[in-house]
């Protein structure tokens, strides 16, 4: 008697699992937000330098998309505050002529990468779209990061969306997400958004929530200095090791120098990473594996345009990508561009949407 009862409980639980499981699935199926209407594929239509048509002329109208992030200047060249608090400049490195443009590159690439974190207020809208395989479903992967901080506080909001999917249900609960991390007052607040209510505007590709779709996440509340979390790690505009010897191929890598409008110089650094040193480099492929949570990791693809302000601080990175792995449960691989643009300015480095959700938690 009691062997029957504990097999119907178990076929009884079994049920509930693959009910809700399917359930799961269905919604994602069903999801009106994968419906993408083409905005994407205007927003990653044009090349990094912004001179669509090659005539060196440089077009400085604000795409749609960061538009709509908020962000306002990034345009404007990093102002003196900034500036000053700078700790590897790149004049030497431009006009330095026993070095090729490869070597350059790969010194200014370095250079950049340790000055963002350490300066006095940085901000980016980093926007990825891939095309990602998980097992043998796959789908188009949407992410999302608005990033601003300066010496006391820091707002970094990731949201991350699938559209024109077909994934189970596992592999959408870990690559659908919304979260915003928030050090205020010298405390962390981690506050997870609700991803059924991830808006997809079709228009420009943003995603966004509600006010109201947000809830307190893990260590909401936890003492942490910003100066706590300013570390190269955080910095990861790729996931190449740029310390690493003849990771920048020769072919086809070239230096630029622009203007803007304002007069204020930029160079627009141009050039693909070599596969075989990247992927022979241990460094390399950690970074991969811990950008994407995977392993057994390896890249195929990695072409990069980055605009960089004279004075050493990114303007404008840009990648062309292609890797494979295990993620998860699944054997994967992923072909994704992603878009950043920078900004150092003191509107740019607002908090306060972010401020005022979290006041509604307290």
């Amino acid at each position: 008697m009691k062997t029957d009862l504990i097999k119907k409980i178990i076929t009884a639980l079994c049920v509930a699992v693959i009910i809700a499981t399917f359930g799961v699935m269905l919604t994602a199926c069903d999801d009106p937000r994968q419906e993408d209407t083409g905005a994407l594929d205007e927003i990653f239509g044009g090349n990094g330098d912004n001179d669509q048509d090659g005539d060196g002329e440089v077009d400085e109208t604000l795409p749609a998309l960061l538009v709509a992030s908020g962000m306002q200047d990034t345009w404007v060249a990093p102002e003196a505050d900034v500036v000053e608090t700078v700790k590897y400049p790149i004049a030497d490195i431009i006009s330095d002529d026993s070095l090729t443009d490869v070597q350059k590159i790969q010194q200014i690439m370095s250079a950049t990468e340790q000055n963002e974190i350490k300066v006095e207020r940085f901000n980016y809208f980093q926007f990825k779209k891939g095309t990602t395989d998980l097992g043998s479903n796959s789908g188009t992967l949407l992410y999302q990061r608005t990033r601003r901080q300066n010496q006391q506080d820091k707002d970094d909001t990731t949201i991350k969306l699938a559209i024109n999917h077909n994934f189970d249900a596992i592999a959408v609960n870990f690559v659908q997400s919304a979260m915003i991390r928030l050090v205020h007052d010298n405390k962390i607040y981690r506050i997870e958004g609700d991803v059924k209510k991830i808006a997809y505007d079709d228009k420009t590709g943003y995603l966004s929530l509600p006010a109201d779709a947000w809830k307190k996440g893990k260590d909401f509340g936890d003492e942490e200095f910003v100066a706590s979390s300013q570390n190269l790690e955080e910095t990861k505009k790729t996931c190449v090791n740029w310390k690493c010897a003849n990771i920048v191929k020769s072919e086809g890598a070239s230096i630029t120098q622009k203007t803007t409008s304002n007069g204020d110089v930029y160079y627009v650094l141009s050039f693909t990473v070599d596969l075989d040193i990247a992927n022979a480099d241990e460094a390399t492929i950690a970074k991969l594996e811990n950008d994407n949570g995977g392993s057994n990791m390896s890249l195929g693809k990695m072409e990069i345009v980055a605009e960089v302000w004279e004075c050493g601080l990114m303007k404008y990175y840009e990648t062309d990508e292609v890797w494979s792995g295990r993620i998860q449960f699944y054997s994967g691989s992923a072909d994704t561009q992603t878009k950043t643009w920078y900004s150092y300015t003191e509107r740019d480095n607002d908090m306060s949407a972010s401020i005022a959700i979290l006041d509604t938690l307290l």
